[in-house]
């Protein structure tokens, strides 16, 4: 539904293009698959005033600054994240989520996925991702009882590899080693290319 134009682009990007600047939208979270919102509705929904919305877009922009300079300091791309944000009692504006995790960000280190992405990849090509597919066709609201084929489990050495990755950019990003005897990030990252579906 959205236009180049919505966004401040002159253009439709081409795939893999980086923006020269980041565009934050805003979606719902309690729904069957997220609805993205204009900044406008969401405030309505939310109940906030316009100051608030305008500090929302603020903090969000923060974050996204800090968690941006302090990943690419190990090679790490921000391709995509998310903050969550509340009132406190006296209105004031916080963060009621953890920031710049795998979990709630994508980065990506020399175009390879440093994120939950990995394991979605490896599912991608299952009988289990294709049964979902068919059964979301059927039902998007209740796909889950529709589909009856279980995930199987990851083979045990990408397992591994995944965990690592959570170890390896703690280590890395901190600057300390929380988690000794765990590999370096692209060392982990280069044996996963080898094990992912082409």
């Amino acid at each position: 539904q959205l236009k180049p134009a919505d966004l401040g682009l002159d253009r439709m990007p081409e795939p893999g293009q980086k923006l020269a600047q980041p565009i934050y939208d805003v979606s719902t979270k309690l729904e069957i698959t997220d609805r993205y919102l204009t900044w406008e509705e969401a405030g309505r929904i939310a109940g906030l005033k316009e100051k608030e919305l305008g500090d929302l877009k603020n903090l969000t922009g923060t974050v996204n600054k800090i968690i941006t300079e302090e990943f690419s300091k190990e090679g790490l791309a921000n391709e995509d994240g998310k903050i969550e944000a509340g009132l406190g009692y006296d209105r004031k504006l916080m963060l009621v989520d953890v920031i710049g995790t795998l979990d709630e960000c994508r980065f990506s280190y020399q175009g390879m996925p440093v994120s939950k992405e990995i394991a979605r990849i490896h599912y991608r090509k299952s009988a289990w991702f294709d049964a979902v597919e068919d059964a979301k066709k059927k039902d998007r609201q209740n796909w889950k009882s529709i589909c009856k084929v279980a995930p199987e489990k990851l083979p045990p050495r990408l397992k591994t590899l995944i965990e690592q990755i959570y170890c390896a950019c703690t280590n890395e990003i901190t600057g300390i080693n929380w988690f000794s005897g765990t590999p370096a990030l692209k060392d982990i990252l280069k044996e996963i290319k080898g094990l992912l579906p082409g």
